[in-house]
């Protein structure tokens, strides 16, 4: 009688044999089976229920490959980063470009690409509100213009007794033309001084002017000596009163034109007046405050000036000029 068959297949991973199954479910020692049950050799990860004689439960283990990191620094995240602190919102476009390919390829700069993005963006918000800010700054000064060129109509609320606020509505007055007049204006009282001159009555003459008009002039003397002038003296004109200084001033300056006679005269304080005589009617004339030009005097009597130079002297008023020369002239 030959042996039998080993009935041990195998060893499970702890030393436990394994036993080989009949058909009916025992062995081959004539003990009953475990039944319908599956038993893994040793070393076999398939199973995830409990061997046999086991309480426990084998979990498989696997190696997983761990993902390489990269260490290099995404040049775009750099570009980005610095474009923002340079240029504002262009850095926006490298940013986004930046982060997918650290995504991709696990590049570093991550943190660069972001601080690039945000920069940019608030540049951009920046630029924008800046812009607006601007353009209404320029409409509101264009407005003001516009309404200051255009003199658009004002209205105004005021109280009425009823309570309610009355709105008038003016416009500003318009000229086709600037206003003429017909003719100059009048004043009602003529301007006052605080000593106003006095004026002699003038003498009368029964017969025509005491001086005919000489073929040559006699010329006039500067030198500041003696008076050179015919019939005057320091004060003028002895005969005439009308072209004689007053009370104690002193001529310095004396003429005897073809017509008239005139005077130059100087007050104890300093202060000029012109004193002048008409020959032919014996009229005669005192202006206030006279001024020295070059080497004669301009007096203004109203819309009339009175140019006395050692050559002429020169009337210019609202009707003309009217030019006389000098026969005799004297001045200090």
């Amino acid at each position: 009688m030959g042996q039998p068959d080993n009935p041990i297949v195998g060893f499970d991973d702890v030393g436990q044999p394994i036993y080989r199954q009949q058909q009916n479910g025992t062995s081959d020692y004539g003990q009953q089976g475990y039944g319908q049950q599956t038993y893994y050799p040793p070393g076999d990860q398939s199973a995830t229920g409990p061997f046999p004689g086991y309480d426990q439960t084998v979990t498989p283990q696997r190696d997983h490959p761990q993902p390489t990191q990269n260490s290099s620094t995404n040049g775009l995240a750099i570009t980005a980063l610095v474009v923002s602190l340079v240029a504002g919102f262009i850095a926006i476009p490298f940013g986004h470009v930046a982060r997918s390919q650290i995504r991709r390829t696990g590049q570093q700069g991550g943190g660069m690409a972001l601080a690039g993005l945000i920069i940019g963006y608030l540049s951009l918000a920046a630029t924008v509100v800046a812009v607006s800010v601007f353009s209404y700054f320029v409409y509101v000064v264009d407005q003001a213009s516009t309404t200051a060129l255009s003199y658009p109509t004002s209205t105004y609320q005021s109280g009425s007794s009823g309570g309610q606020a009355a709105t008038r509505t003016y416009s500003p007055p318009t000229y086709s033309s600037p206003p003429t007049y017909s003719s100059p204006p009048t004043y009602s009282s003529p301007p006052t001084y605080s000593s106003p001159p006095t004026y002699s009555s003038p003498p009368t003459y029964s017969s025509s002017p005491r001086y005919s008009t000489p073929s040559t002039r006699t010329g006039a003397s500067t030198s500041g000596g003696s008076v050179t002038v015919s019939g005057a003296d320091s004060q003028g004109f002895i005969s005439e009163s009308g072209a004689r200084c007053n009370g104690s001033d002193n001529a310095v300056a004396i003429a005897r034109t073809e017509g008239s006679d005139v005077t130059i005269c100087a007050t104890g304080a300093g202060g000029l007046y012109y004193r002048g005589a008409r020959r032919s009617d014996g009229a005669s004339l005192e202006i206030e405050f006279p001024t020295r030009s070059g080497t004669g005097f301009v007096a203004v009597n109203g819309s009339t000036t009175y140019v006395l130079t050692p050559a002429t002297l020169t009337v210019t008023g609202p009707s003309g000029n009217s030019v006389g020369d000098v026969l005799e002239y004297w001045s200090r």
